[in-house]
């Protein structure tokens, strides 16, 4: 009975499963005091690192794959938020941030009024009519760059009907001179950019052309569509009505400009 009893105590003492806390914890004189030779020392610090590498695999996995999720979202979140073309904000991204400054507007300053401003290209469609469809995302491309360019810290830029060549401006500082001012910065920043030639491949076939982009545009103060001084808006469905009236009013001023553009053009 006491020879079993003693083999167990030796069995356990140098079994390497019965001191990896002693090898993580690195306590080599109990390890000594227990009798480990240095072979079995070997074979459990092998064993013990082999564990490590085996769990630091399965952390660097699981963290690739969390990495590939945020990844994967953030692209989803950009691709519901930002234009692929232009890079310019998309329509929903547009109504969320007008109805979050509406919000802003209504319950905490009054002092700034909130305005859009709605910009269509003029004649993309006969370029892409006549020259083909690659020289009328040239044009597109081209409007969107003067937008850019001439966008300021306080407004933000947006891309109407994806595909299409409307862009809208937030103001979270307007006025009319603030819209007057835009429009002749664009226009100013358009005269640079229309002198500069345009190479596409419209069937294949290389071309490089001029074309000249213009455009119509109409603008909407919040005070067009509400009352600031009446009852206030509280909630976020109230903000959203608002920011949809204001944005149609924009367009169809826009369209009324477009037309009067026609008229004084023929």
């Amino acid at each position: 009975m006491r020879s079993n009893t003693a083999n167990n105590a030796r069995s356990r003492s140098t079994d390497p499963t019965n001191f990896q806390k002693l090898i993580r914890t690195g306590d080599l004189k109990e390890l000594r005091r227990r009798r480990i030779n240095d072979e079995t020392l070997f074979e459990a610090l092998r064993k013990a690192y082999r564990d490590l590498a085996e769990r630091d695999n399965l952390i660097m996995v699981q963290a690739k794959k969390l990495e590939s999720n945020a990844q994967r979202i953030a692209n989803l979140e950009k691709n519901t938020l930002y234009d692929q073309q232009t890079g310019a904000g998309t329509p929903a991204k547009l109504k969320s941030d007008l109805a979050d400054a509406l919000a802003e507007y209504f319950t905490r300053d009054k002092s700034r009024d909130i305005g859009i401003l709605v910009v269509d290209g003029s004649g993309v469609k006969k370029l892409n009519d006549v020259h083909g469809r690659e020289f009328g995302n040239a044009a597109i491309m081209r409007l969107s760059k003067a937008i850019t360019l001439v966008t300021r810290s306080s407004e933000e830029s947006y891309r109407l009907n994806g595909g299409a060549d409307e862009f809208a401006i937030l103001f979270k500082r307007f006025t009319q001179s603030s819209a007057r001012s835009f429009v002749n910065r664009l226009y100013g920043r358009l005269d640079m950019l229309n002198k500069e030639p345009v190479t596409a491949e419209p069937g294949g076939v290389k071309k490089t052309m001029m074309i000249e982009v213009s455009f119509s545009s109409g603008s909407c103060s919040v005070r067009d569509v509400a009352d600031p001084d009446g009852v206030i808006p509280s909630a976020k469905a109230a903000y959203n009505e608002i920011a949809e009236k204001m944005i149609s009013l924009a367009i169809s001023r826009m369209s009324s400009d477009k037309e009067n553009s026609k008229k004084a053009v023929a």
